[in-house]
């Protein structure tokens, strides 16, 4: 009998332990409601290979509302599915500092996701304060942006030599103008007229790689690189990003060999303007500059 209650005590204990460490593996490893999330360079080597953005959401062990919220969007089978059809998701792990330079780069708080396209870089945001069918709606809104589909600057010089199509690059210092863009290319025929003339590049210059290919496009001392130190600068030392800022959007046209043909900025008078061709044209007989 003695015997028989030591077994049981010692069976008890071991399964006690057995669940003690399940449950601390679960509890630190990164979760985002029914989401599984792949490092974040597997992720990007993944969006490379398969065409798919990246889901960048932040995950935090010791912020309740951080959980919360994650439980609330990610545990919706819509959101879900549209996650899964579209993007490859990297659940980023705010307690640990290997993910330091990620965070830095993408300015990662515990309130937002961040949207990229399948090189890494930033192409929009949402906030993860909002109410599910909230954050559903407004990523619909977001999948019917252009950028997804786009090239980056290598891969769209690569095609310029095939169709003899200039580049084209639009470089953006915040993610609102990247929504301004997307907005202003919806009139019009703007995109046909865009997609059908050039090869499209988006740089949003605060993402590093970009910022560093600005620099060479544009130069040292453009008034865009400029400010954007400045930006970034202001930014680092209120460690948060700016929702409400927008710039000038530059424009900068190249041929395939990436020599200079035309330069100039989208501004509040184009933007109201709306006609791109037109825009284009003058920009190109050298009558905006």
């Amino acid at each position: 009998m003695e015997q028989n209650s030591t077994k049981i005590l010692k069976f008890s204990g071991i399964v006690f332990i057995g669940l003690l460490v399940v449950s601390l593996i679960f509890f630190f490893i990164p979760k985002a409601g029914k989401l599984k999330g792949l490092e974040y360079n597997d992720a990007v080597i993944k969006g490379k290979e398969t065409g798919k953005g990246l889901f960048i959401t932040p995950f935090s062990r010791w912020d309740k509302k951080m959980k919360l919220s994650s439980d609330i969007l990610f545990t919706n089978k819509n959101i879900k599915q549209l996650l899964d059809s579209n993007f490859i998701t990297v659940i980023l792990d705010l307690d640990n500092n290997k993910n330091d330079k990620i965070i830095k780069d993408y300015q990662i708080m515990g309130n937002f996701s961040i949207l990229t396209d399948k090189y890494g870089s930033p192409i929009t945001y949402l906030f993860n304060t909002n109410t599910a069918m909230e954050f559903e709606i407004l990523l619909k809104e977001a999948l019917k942006l252009p950028f997804f589909e786009w090239n980056n600057f290598k891969e769209a010089q690569s095609k310029s030599s095939e169709n003899n199509k200039p580049i084209i690059c639009f470089f953006t210092s915040y993610i609102n103008d990247n929504l301004r863009l997307a907005e202003y290319l919806k009139i019009n025929n703007n995109l046909d007229y865009l997609n059908m003339n050039f090869n499209p590049v988006l740089v949003y210059t605060k993402f590093p790689p970009n910022y560093e290919l600005a620099k060479q496009i544009l130069g040292f001392d453009d008034e865009l690189i400029k400010s954007v130190e400045l930006s970034m600068q202001s930014e680092k030392s209120n460690n948060k990003m700016n929702f409400s800022n927008y710039s000038n959007i530059k424009v900068t046209i190249l041929d395939k060999d990436a020599i200079k043909i035309a330069q100039t900025q989208i501004d509040s008078d184009v933007m109201n303007n709306g006609n791109f061709q037109e825009f284009i044209e003058n920009t190109m007989k050298g009558e905006r500059k």
